[in-house]
């Protein structure tokens, strides 16, 4: 049997100790906050996808500073990109109606004790905003036998690998 495997990429955009999530209105997320993204479509890389969901669901312009890390899950397997992106206009956020309920920007400090933001965006929100950790903080209890993160470029928890592939994609 082929595997199947998808690829997805999302947008970290944190601004002045806040962060731009979205609402999904659909799927198992519905209702929940999470970073602007989803999948990565055939002929683009993982930052221009990232960046294409980004203007697709808020309206916003964005450029990758770096690759933060990368998520894999298994059944189904998946493969997620998460960028830290910075906006390059201060434009409104514009919803994009049929996919989203609401986007808007968090206090940083909120969004990582919510319930109402999903348990891995808040992992990759704590990843994101303590890189003076030597090692991963451990996985939500959830996740621990089914998904592995891999971080890159200067973050203590980066592999040498990831710190490669980190210079290949900027």
């Amino acid at each position: 049997m082929k595997p199947q495997v998808t690829i997805g990429a999302g947008a970290l955009v944190i601004e002045q100790e806040q962060v731009l999530l979205v609402q999904p209105n659909y799927g198992p997320a519905r209702g929940q906050w999470l970073l602007p993204g989803g999948y990565v479509e055939v002929g683009e890389t993982p930052s221009e996808g990232a960046l294409r969901e980004l203007w697709e669901e808020t309206g916003q312009v964005g450029r990758v500073e770096r690759p933060l890390c990368l998520r894999f899950r298994r059944n189904p397997a998946d493969i997620y990109w998460v960028f830290v992106v910075n906006r390059l206009l201060q434009t409104p956020l514009r919803v994009l109606d049929t996919e989203l309920l609401d986007a808007r920007f968090w206090p940083l400090a909120e969004a990582l004790e919510s319930d109402q933001v999903r348990p891995m965006t808040r992992y990759i929100l704590e990843l994101a905003t303590s890189p003076q950790r030597a090692q991963l903080p451990p996985l939500p209890q959830e996740f621990r036998n089914s998904h592995e993160i891999f971080c890159f470029g200067n973050h203590p928890a980066a592999t040498d690998w990831t710190r490669e592939a980190a210079k290949a994609v900027s």
